[in-house]
């Protein structure tokens, strides 16, 4: 009987695992614990988290540079619309926006994470190059969108206060 009773845990404990690997969909609200995080640049080194509030800034050869950076209520909701708009969380953990295989070198790099109280999601985008002459196939919605966060976060008074930096590549 002991068997039979390990037997369905076991099995058990492999559905819920099997069945409950993603992150809860999110709600049409913004829950009061959403934050984000974005990554972007050659090899991800400019970054924001807005749990911490912590936004980093490449300096290439001369490090990096760090300020505090509190986005208001009004523009995180922003920004959960169009996570919510562009469904996120469906996205793969990496997207390759001009298909599989193809390169460039150097490549901007773009990660974004949405968290809340169920959990985080996470999606790559390992080469967001935008190259004019190009076909975007995969990910056009999530690169406007992370571009768009970027552009908000670069016109801050506060990213304008870190050292300026005229890097060789973004």
């Amino acid at each position: 009987m002991r068997k039979i009773i390990m037997l369905f845990v076991i099995l058990l404990s492999l559905l819920c695992v099997s069945g409950c690997s993603g992150i809860a969909p999110m709600p049409e609200k913004m829950p009061p614990d959403f934050d984000f995080s974005i990554a972007w640049g050659v090899n991800k080194l400019n970054s924001y988290n807005s749990r911490t509030n912590l936004l980093i800034k490449d300096l290439g050869d001369q490090g990096s540079a760090q300020v505090d950076l509190a986005i208001n209520n009004d523009k995180m909701n922003e920004i959960y619309d169009n996570f919510l708009t562009i469904d996120i969380i469906s996205y793969p953990h990496e997207v390759y926006i001009y298909g599989e295989g193809h390169f460039v070198s150097p490549s901007i790099e773009l990660e974004i994470t949405v968290m809340y109280k169920w959990g985080s999601f996470t999606v790559k985008l390992p080469c967001a190059n935008i190259i004019p002459d190009e076909e975007i196939v995969n990910g056009e919605e999530l690169l406007v969108v992370g571009n768009q966060i970027i552009e908000y976060i670069k016109s801050t008074d506060e990213y304008q206060s870190l050292p300026i930096y005229d890097p060789l590549y973004l």
